[in-house]
């Protein structure tokens, strides 16, 4: 025993054929990985680049096309007036209110109910 209390380990084989084993190693690995400063393929630029201008390119082609195909909306008719309301009942009378300011128009029907 150690005066700190640990047990000593000894190696099967001497310190420095343990070590040469380890470095034999990791050259062993580098020479099977491929270094990380090798220059890049040309094709795996190329997939870099188109992956993200084809994806553009399909959400333009999205947009282009549901644009073309949307209905126009409806025009909006402005009440003035001339215009009439006809309801079913006899004893009903309408009021209407224009205001250019706010571009509305405003239609009050009375039935004359009580």
């Amino acid at each position: 025993m150690q005066a700190g209390g640990e047990l000593e380990v000894t190696l099967p084989e001497t310190g420095e054929f343990y070590w040469s084993k380890i470095r034999r190693q990791i050259e062993l690995e580098d020479r099977r990985s491929p270094s990380i400063n090798a220059p890049e393929p040309v094709s795996a630029r190329w997939v870099r680049f188109v992956t993200p201008a084809g994806a553009l390119a399909a959400l333009a082609l999205f947009v282009v096309v549901a644009l073309k195909h949307s209905e126009p909306p409806e025009p909006r008719l402005a009440l003035d007036d001339s215009h009439e309301i006809e309801t079913p009942l006899e004893e009903t009378s309408s009021f209407s209110f224009r205001s250019e300011a706010a571009a509305m128009t405003v239609v009050w029907v009375d039935s004359h109910r009580e």
